[in-house]
């Protein structure tokens, strides 16, 4: 019931902030916001898998204390076959895809940001090697990998013990509970010795804005005390020593503590993700915490509190404190400080493609300026003061011809269907990009890049994906060449209000993601 009930909050539609006007500035709906995105983030698919196998297992252990021991005999084999290595294999699903997106995202930042110099200098880095190669491949695919060599592992776990069963009780004439217990018993010891600190290790760090690797901690924290007790009554009471009747009905049956491990991990998964969501989203709730919230400021005494006991805030080169409107988000995606901790906030969230989208915007506008001779001032995107900040119709200019390689660039990286950095904008802004390069790409065929889907790392066959923000399409020569032979068409000129909308939807992803973090920090 909980698990359907988390997977219609985090399916359920809800109201698109970018087309609202009202209450830009209410906390409790931008928390609502994120604790939704957060839910979407920890991966539903995960989740659900656990709980799957927590419901097989825990009906199998429990249905087993309650029937005869032939049935038993067989509900604790496979409940502890199917249900028990389900929850295992989605546990640690969860610790591969937590480790696999935060070092492709860390990765990302890190060699985005090099020069073509420093990047030759990583050939043999194995880090810059893994990043070159899992950055080619398609990401959904990529994390599908998990589940289908569980369903593949199961098949042949189900081939191999049911024959095996089958001539077991043929040969003795009976089924012994002790079976499925010993094989559980198995299974629970190598998660506890082995799985348990190698993931341990491997999430050492990865830390992210979603508490995924500390709830995958705090399940197995739970799991060394379980297993201890599971142990001690496998052994001290077991079907051997006593009568098996009796041990099913009046004995506290071991396996109920592998019950009592799996119970935690779904209670720290997805019951714990539901209360705190759920109490957001309904405003009833919504009102009674905000009551006990003014009552206990109410009550709190300030009169004996020192200010010189605040720790100084730091600083940064915005004079405005940090606010809840976009006014404020993009003062500080100008500010170098604040865009490199919206970055590492980003990485963690898996979701630096928009950081670095933002990063490289900014960047070719700061070269627009120089080249239009425009004095560098602080420059507003905003459409309200766009008409007392549009420097003469920057925004509708043609893009120079020295330039129009790295917006070229700038769009296969980012915009274009499949680019390794894609970001997540609408239809219609992505369309309205394609279809001005793809007229540019035909009335100028020499400016279309090399668009190779597959990279060679041994032979290092450079591709364009490799250097998402560089400038490694073309040689300077040829780069010359093609801007020289562009004639200017106002059919096919590119202009900064092409990338306008996507700039902006762009933004508004950063505000409803890691930005309301940033402030939490800040505060």
């Amino acid at each position: 019931m909980t698990t359907l009930l988390l997977l219609y909050c985090a399916a359920s539609p809800s109201k698109d902030s970018r087309s609202s006007s009202v209450e830009l500035n209410s906390k409790s709906r931008l928390r609502l916001a994120f604790k939704k995105y957060s839910l979407q983030k920890k991966s539903i698919t995960c989740a659900t898998m656990g709980a799957f196998g927590h419901l097989i297992f825990s009906s199998c252990v429990l249905l087993t204390q309650a029937l005869n021991s032939t049935v038993a005999c067989y509900l604790i084999l496979y409940g502890s076959i199917v249900g028990f290595y389900t929850w295992i294999f989605a546990f640690c699903t969860r610790a591969y895809r937590l480790r696999y997106l935060f070092q492709l995202n860390q990765f990302k930042v890190k060699y985005s940001r090099m020069s073509e110099e420093e990047r030759l200098t990583c050939l043999k880095d194995k880090n810059y090697r893994w990043y070159v190669t899992h950055s080619q491949k398609d990401l959904t695919r990529v994390l599908r990998i998990p589940y289908l060599v569980y369903a593949l592992s199961l098949v042949i776990i189900l081939i191999i013990t049911i024959p095996s069963n089958l001539h077991a009780v043929h040969t003795l004439n009976s089924c012994s509970t002790i079976w499925g217990a010993s094989v559980l018993l198995g299974m629970f010891g190598f998660f506890i010795a082995f799985l348990s600190p190698l993931i341990i290790y491997c999430l050492k760090n990865n830390p992210d804005a979603h508490g995924i690797r500390t709830e995958l901690w705090i399940i197995t924290f739970f799991g060394f005390p379980l297993f201890l007790l599971y142990a001690l009554f496998f052994f001290k009471i077991s079907p051997v020593q006593v009568d098996p009747t009796k041990y099913m009905t009046r004995v506290f049956a071991p396996a109920n503590w592998v019950v009592f491990f799996t119970s935690i991990g779904h209670i720290v998964s997805v019951v714990v993700p539901l209360l705190q969501y759920m109490p957001i989203r309904m405003p009833c709730i919504r009102y009674i915490v905000f009551i006990k919230r003014r009552r206990a400021y109410a009550n709190s005494s300030t009169e004996n509190f020192d200010i010189s006991q605040l720790a100084p805030r730091p600083t940064s080169s915005m004079s405005a404190p940090l606010e809840l409107t976009m006014e404020s988000l993009e003062r500080a995606l100008a500010d170098p400080d604040l865009m490199h901790q919206l970055q590492d906030l980003a990485i963690r969230d898996f979701s630096s493609e928009n950081l670095l989208f933002y990063e490289k915007y900014l960047n070719l506008v700061d070269r627009l300026k120089t080249e239009w001779s425009i004095p560098s001032v602080s420059y507003r995107f905003d459409k309200s003061s766009l008409a007392e900040n549009d420097y003469g119709g920057i925004l509708h200019r043609h893009i120079p011809d020295k330039l129009l390689p790295d917006f070229i660039d700038f769009y296969e990286q980012f915009i274009r269907v499949n680019a390794p950095f894609q970001v997540n904008i609408s239809y219609k802004a992505r369309n309205t990009l394609d279809e001005a390069f793809d007229k540019l790409y035909r009335k100028n065929p020499s400016l279309m890049p090399c668009r190779r889907n597959t990279i060679r790392v041994n032979d290092r066959v450079y591709d364009t994906h490799m250097f998402p923000l560089g400038n490694m399409h073309t040689s300077p020569t040829s780069r010359n060449n093609s801007s020289t032979s562009y004639k200017k068409d106002t059919s096919t000129a590119i202009t900064l209000a092409l990338f306008e909308t996507a700039r902006v939807e762009v933004c508004w992803n950063v505000f409803n993601s890691v930005y309301p973090k940033l402030i939490e920090i800040d505060n």
